[in-house]
């Protein structure tokens, strides 16, 4: 028996999405909680390789091209805001935390 993941549902284009990063951050994690991602990403915030690393990150999560995500908002803060072009699919979002009110 393999697990599948569950069905995305379909939202409508563009999507606009904010995100928090968090950089410098010892492993990769993203955690979407239906409104927005909070993103831990291992590389600094130096030359625009943060942003780099969670465009890349990003695409992956919603299974786009990477050239569809683009930062529209926050290239040098810690709370961004990005579009996707074309038709994308957002997952559900994460279950809270045990022990979470």
């Amino acid at each position: 028996m393999t697990l599948r993941p569950p069905p995305l549902a379909p939202v409508p284009p563009p999507v606009r999405l904010p995100v928090r990063v968090h950089p410098r951050a010892a492993h990769l994690r993203l955690v979407w909680d239906g409104r927005a991602v909070e993103l831990w990403l291992t590389e600094p915030p130096v030359d625009g390789g943060a942003n780099r690393a969670a465009t890349l990150a990003l695409a992956r999560w919603l299974r786009v091209a990477p050239g569809r995500v683009h930062l529209i908002r926050g290239a040098r803060a810690r709370e961004k805001l990005f579009a996707v072009e074309g038709p994308v699919s957002l997952p559900p979002p994460d279950p809270a935390p045990s022990g979470a009110a």
